[in-house]
């Protein structure tokens, strides 16, 4: 009988654990959010930046979801409208099978001291129906952005450096901001943070605040658009060829050849557009999906052991009182 009791068990985890690879729908499972980690290196107290996050669906209906911060930079962070940079928002419409978009505004204190602040970016969307926790309560869809931001003392201006620039010399026009080259560092990965690196020259005279904005393409298709942190940039003279590097990071959530279109704009001033090729190699999961699977497998299977042992116990019970009569 014991042997039989091992079997019935063994079956039915089985069967629990099959039917938990299902317990979540196709519009949970195909959901992400990004870029995660969400990084800003060398911020400076009273400094304001900007960072465009998004969330990607493949529900088949339109959704919302609710934007809320958590840890130690949950009152630093404000959102707008991706189009209009003036409407605040607290939800984001995602159509079906598409990508809404959503600027993260960052205002760090004045009085930040020089540590490394944490924190989270919770999208948080409807109730996933067929999937319950160990007590019987709905799950819910909540995936975070982690978000690090390292503080240091004072603004500190980008290092020159010698470059050859990659446009045409026609291109540099004096007294305006010139983009020259856009590039990357080491071989992309899914799911790895990938370093990005312009070279601008500043023509204008005068030192001036500048910042990255960069559209990523996965088969000729726009799939996200983010900022770079913001940059002082020198002033540069005009015929030396000497540029400021500047840095942005990515982090692709599927393998391609990805086209990645670059702009950096500055003050109302606006580069021309450099474009490069990258090719990520790998192939990803989404780590927030194995999670909800997980709690789902879990609790099918606590709840199906539990019932096993009720039911042991329970035919036990009777036995007893059956040799006992």
């Amino acid at each position: 009988m014991k042997n039989k009791l091992v079997q019935s068990i063994s079956i039915l985890i089985l069967v629990l654990f099959l039917s938990g690879l299902t317990a979540i729908p196709v519009g949970a499972v195909g959901l992400g959010v990004g870029p995660s980690p969400l990084v800003i290196e060398n911020a400076t107290p009273g400094q304001s930046y900007q960072k465009t996050i998004y969330v990607q669906s493949s529900d088949t209906q339109e959704d919302v979801y609710t934007l809320i911060v958590s840890g130690d930079i949950s009152a630093w962070i404000t959102f707008y409208a991706a189009d209009d940079h003036t409407k605040h928002i607290t939800q984001l419409s995602i159509p079906a099978n598409g990508t809404g978009f959503a600027l993260a505004t960052i205002n760090i204190p004045a009085d930040a001291a020089p540590l490394v602040y944490t924190g989270q970016i919770l999208v948080t969307g409807e109730t996933v129906a067929g999937a319950t926790a160990a007590g019987g309560s709905s799950v819910q869809i909540q995936l975070p952005i982690d978000v690090s931001i390292q503080m240091i003392g004072a603004p500190v201006p980008t290092a020159t450096v010698t470059t050859t620039p990659t446009v045409p010399a026609a291109a540099i026009i004096s007294g305006q901001m010139n983009l020259t080259s856009l590039d990357y560092v080491g071989k992309p990965q899914v799911g790895t943070i990938t370093k990005l690196q312009a070279v601008v020259r500043n023509l204008t005279g005068q030192p001036a605040k500048s910042h990255m904005v960069v559209e990523v393409y996965l088969n000729n298709k726009l799939i996200d658009t983010f900022n770079s942190d913001e940059f002082v940039i020198p002033a540069d003279a005009a015929g030396t060829g000497i540029g400021n590097t500047i840095y942005a990071y990515y982090k692709p959530l599927k393998a391609g050849d990805y086209t990645l279109k670059g702009q950096v704009i500055s003050e109302g001033l606006q580069t021309q557009q450099i474009t490069t090729q990258m090719k990520v190699g790998g192939s990803g999961t989404n780590i927030s999906t194995i999670t909800y699977v997980g709690i789902a497998v879990g609790a099918l299977l606590v709840i199906g052991i539990g019932f096993l042992v009720f039911t042991r116990r329970r035919k036990s019970t009777q036995i007893k009182r059956t040799i006992n009569n």
